[in-house]
């Protein structure tokens, strides 16, 4: 715009100014992105929704055994979280993992499966479910799913800690590539036989700072945006 010429002659000239698009408001016309970015774009964002399902996976085991523990009403109600854009499709590949024969519930026999590749204790796929069957049927259907797993959406620093601790199996405050590998396969996010290139361009996602290392913060970022979404929702 030349606003910044130190010579009068070569400086912008109010009718220069006011015909520009920056002030009138005509702006000049979109261009697509080129094809190579749109995929790249496209790729990243099914790298989020990957990494988010399987920390959702993780919060289910890590939340749950805590409301066992809450007097349980026999008119207790279901109540679905406000959910952001996008977050059905996750929680649906979420619930997948345990739903491992696709009937739409998630037995004991599958909870318990789940649980022990995870390292879960014995004992918790019960107190897992006797949580979040808030329908009394014996199982845990994709709505009593969702409503477990609800705290995460409000950006719960205790469910999303709980979730962490699950990927940081050497307790060091970090999450590292071989953990980030272990986790993922168990939570069946990525196949076992995956390249490593789809570790590594999933980690890569949450280490901002790339030092080598996922952080709790790194992972917490990771559902910021949706969390705020979700709030102003409410």
């Amino acid at each position: 715009t030349h606003l910044l010429e130190a010579d009068p002659e070569q400086r912008a000239r109010v009718p220069d100014l006011l015909a520009s698009s920056w002030v009138n408001g005509h702006t000049a016309p979109a261009a697509p992105l080129p094809g190579s970015t749109t995929s790249q774009l496209r790729a990243f964002n099914d790298m989020r929704k990957h990494w988010r399902a399987a920390i959702r996976a993780a919060a289910f085991v890590g939340r749950t055994p805590l409301a066992a523990s809450a007097p349980r009403s026999s008119t207790q109600q279901l109540h679905a979280p406000s959910l952001p854009p996008g977050a059905l499709e996750e929680l649906q590949e979420a619930f997948q993992t345990y739903d491992v024969d696709g009937s739409g519930a998630i037995e004991i026999d599958e909870l318990r499966s789940v649980m022990r590749s995870l390292g879960a204790v014995e004992g918790h796929a019960e107190l897992v479910m006797e949580a979040a069957d808030i329908l009394h049927t014996g199982n845990i259907n994709f709505d009593e799913f969702c409503a477990a797993v609800g705290p995460i959406y409000a950006h719960s620093e205790l469910a999303l800690k709980r979730a962490f601790d699950l990927f940081d199996q050497d307790g060091n405050g970090t999450i590292d590539q071989h953990e980030l590998k272990v986790m993922m396969t168990k939570l069946k996010v990525v196949p076992a036989d995956a390249p490593p290139k789809v570790i590594e361009q999933l980690f890569n996602l949450a280490d901002t700072n790339k030092d080598g290392r996922i952080s709790f913060e790194e992972f917490v970022n990771l559902f910021k945006s949706e969390a705020k979404g979700a709030s102003q929702r409410a």
